[in-house]
């Protein structure tokens, strides 16, 4: 079987410089500064069509490698026409979204014969199947979407799961699956190049939904044709962005019962929101560190990749350093390290003539940052950081 990934690279790159140049020219698909939309943090208005040089050439190169892989992927190009849509006009309606995303997800399981059959503990009864994993893949669409936020974030985890996946494959000698794959992230290196660390442009609704689709639909395809792979595996393995929406939909529905704001109301309390405001106060810095952990949990899995058991336990060891960090950041402690840290030094490199002309300011410095990470968070509430604790 060919190789395509220089191919699929370069071409990558070629489209993506393609989609910048006419975004700075006629002003298509450019995404509103941070001001306008409450999630994001960004400064320029960018180009939010990274997404659509992952999905052309998937479409593309997966008809030469599988033919189950290419049916999934034009399963999903109603899903993917309606999200480039909501990433030239604007906000959309969240639930015609995933009505159209559940019709493509139903079509992929009808046509390819690729679902969840079993759970490795349990098997789940055939008439649940279908659904649980429409259920499923939109799940994890959503995920993919919600960690969306920084510069290389997304992209980053997502191709580094592609990857970790290709090789589970390969070495069950799945070489189809293998090879779409390791396609597919070579697709995305070509988007991270212009969108890691300076955000030259950004993967969009439409490229955010197709890669959680695909995530979950080549990880029921994976665990379905080997039954050596758990499939407990790919959760494991997607630990991260699995928590992240549990999290995000227990916290939305808290605030919809406790103030009554609707469930789909965008907000900008997610872990990797408050890495960036909170503690690293660098969009590149509070990406990179999430990834990093994510490819140890990446490596972690892979050779635990065999048992339920063990990718179970990965999987509840992994949220629960999440939320451990996600409590600290809410309630200011890893930031407060940061900011006394910087005052420390301050203090210890001046003169000790002006040490107490410099305390005052060390305080005030101090009640400043607080102050100014209220104020990046003010479109939320207090209320909403007191129900995330």
């Amino acid at each position: 079987m060919k190789d395509y990934n220089l191919l699929v690279f370069v071409l990558s790159l070629a489209i993506n410089i393609l989609i910048i140049k006419l975004s700075a020219r006629y002003g298509l698909f450019l995404d509103p500064i941070s001001g306008n939309k409450v999630q994001s943090v960004h400064k320029n208005k960018t180009p939010r069509a990274g997404g659509l040089s992952i999905y052309v050439l998937s479409f593309a190169f997966s008809y030469f490698i599988s033919e189950t892989m290419f049916l999934i992927v034009l399963s999903f190009l109603p899903s993917f026409a309606y999200g480039l849509y909501e990433d030239i006009k604007g906000d959309t309606p969240q639930k015609f979204r995933l009505i159209i995303m559940a019709l493509s997800t139903w079509i992929a399981t009808i046509v390819t014969g690729v679902k969840v059959e079993s759970l490795g503990f349990i098997d789940i009864p055939q008439i649940m199947q279908i659904p649980f994993t429409v259920f499923g893949v939109i799940g994890l669409a959503s995920a993919i979407n919600f960690i969306d936020g920084l510069n290389g974030l997304a992209s980053g985890v997502t191709m580094l799961t592609f990857f970790a996946m290709g090789i589970a494959a390969q070495s069950t000698g799945n070489i189809e699956l293998a090879m779409t794959m390791y396609m597919i992230s070579s697709s995305m290196l070509g988007f991270v190049v212009f969108n890691f660390p300076y955000g030259r442009i950004f993967m969009g609704d439409a490229g955010a939904y197709f890669l959680g689709y695909m995530l979950a639909m080549s990880s029921s395809a994976l665990v379905l044709h080997n039954p050596e792979i758990s499939p407990w595996y790919p959760v494991a393995l997607l630990c991260y962005p699995i928590i992240e929406t549990f999290v995000t939909m227990w916290r939305r529905y808290k605030r919809l019962k406790k103030r009554n704001i609707k469930f789909f109301t965008a907000e900008k309390v997610h872990l990797h929101s408050l890495l960036y405001s909170r503690v690293f106060r660098n969009n590149s810095i509070a990406s990179m560190s999430i990834v990093l952990i994510f490819s140890l949990n990446a490596f972690i899995a892979y050779q635990l990749k065999s048992s339920h058991l063990q990718c179970a336990f990965l999987f509840i060891v992994g949220s629960l350093i999440y939320l451990y960090f996600y409590k600290n950041i809410v309630n200011f402690r890893l930031g407060r390290i940061r900011i006394n840290t910087v005052n420390a030094i301050k203090i210890y490199r001046s003169d000790l003539k002006k040490i107490p002309n410099i305390i005052p300011k060390s305080v005030r410095a101090f009640r400043k940052s607080e102050l100014s990470y209220n104020n990046e968070d003010s479109s939320i509430s207090q209320e909403t950081f007191e129900e995330a604790r």
